[in-house]
């Protein structure tokens, strides 16, 4: 019996905020049929989340700034098990940390958009926080 798969995608978005590109982008995702999706640089703002959680239909955690720069997204698909324990979203639109259990492990799912000017305490404070 083969052991369950699980797959990850990851993807640099320049923006979801427009209706149509969000609608492509997610038709795209969904025809890939991965578990789990990654996205940086969504430009979501704290208004728009319900509305894009709607247009996904299932599970997905965002930590947003503003609707023209940063902001990441994790996407979960229907298509496995799995049991979210805490959620951490930096309140800067930068990182979004997902502690989840599935296939009988726990793992955090840490989706990262980086300054993009040399910023090394960012990175501090990021290993500080997956260390928690």
């Amino acid at each position: 019996m083969c052991a369950p798969s699980l797959t990850i995608a990851s993807m640099n978005c320049q923006g979801l905020g427009d209706m149509k590109k969000r609608r492509d982008i997610f038709h795209y995702l969904r025809n890939k049929n991965y578990s789990i999706y990654l996205l940086q640089d969504t430009h979501f703002d704290s208004k728009l989340e319900t509305y894009v959680k709607s247009e996904w239909g299932y599970t997905c955690f965002f930590a947003s700034y503003k609707t023209n720069s940063r902001g990441v997204a994790v996407l979960f698909n229907n298509n496995f098990e799995f049991k979210i324990k805490e959620v951490y979203k930096d309140l800067g639109g930068n990182y979004l940390l997902v502690h989840v259990n599935m296939l009988n492990t726990d793992i955090i799912i840490t989706c990262v958009y980086g300054p993009n000017k040399d910023e090394p305490q960012f990175y501090i404070s990021l290993e500080k926080k997956l260390k928690e």
